[in-house]
């Protein structure tokens, strides 16, 4: 199983590396300003800002960067459930505090599915005027609190491990132990 999880967490940070260090660099260049994605919370107003400062070509740019957020939401949740799931099982923690953070993680990723419901209207409309543009930027907080809160338990879940592991670790013999093992009481 936990080579499956290396496998796994590999692929989410390819794929993390392609949309953070190029996909969003170049959407931001194109539009000049953060995509939706990308800020912590934004209203309609920002949204209406963002799409004139796109431009039409700047929003093909943000297009590209919504097409790698169709797979990155579900990838992220699936990559943090996974570790949840599997520090869980060795920690032996109870099955609730587990299933609590895979649900915030999975919370997680339908709350940037939504967020990327208004990109995509943004991008095709060009225009902020729906209503999802009045809620959106509260599904863009919500998703970066989730975010940060399923983040946050499978690293102190990890830590927690790697202490545990390193504890009870067998102990091996210093130097002088073995030395003074190696010598037989009549040897000298």
């Amino acid at each position: 199983m936990r080579h499956h999880l290396w496998v796994l967490s590999g692929a989410y940070l390819l794929f993390a590396a392609v949309m953070f260090g190029f996909l969003l660099p170049a959407t931001t260049g194109a539009c000049q300003s953060p995509p939706l994605d990308a800020r912590f919370v934004w209203n309609s107003h920002d949204a209406a800002a963002l799409a004139t400062a796109c431009g039409p070509d700047g929003l093909r740019t943000y297009a590209h960067l919504q097409i790698g957020d169709l797979f990155y939401p579900a990838l992220l949740a699936t990559t943090l459930s996974a570790w949840a799931t599997w520090l869980g099982t060795r920690l032996g923690l109870r099955r609730r505090w587990t299933v609590t953070v895979v649900a915030v993680a999975a919370s997680n990723a339908v709350l940037d599915y939504v967020e990327n419901l208004a990109a995509w209207t943004l991008i095709s409309t060009g225009e902020a005027t729906s209503w999802l543009f009045t809620i959106g930027g509260g599904f863009s907080l919500a998703k970066n609190l989730t975010g940060t809160v399923a983040w946050t338990a499978v690293i102190l879940l990890a830590v927690w491990h790697l202490k545990r592991t390193w504890v009870n670790r067998p102990k091996q013999p210093s130097a002088n132990a073995l030395a003074a093992a190696s010598t037989q009481p009549g040897d000298k």
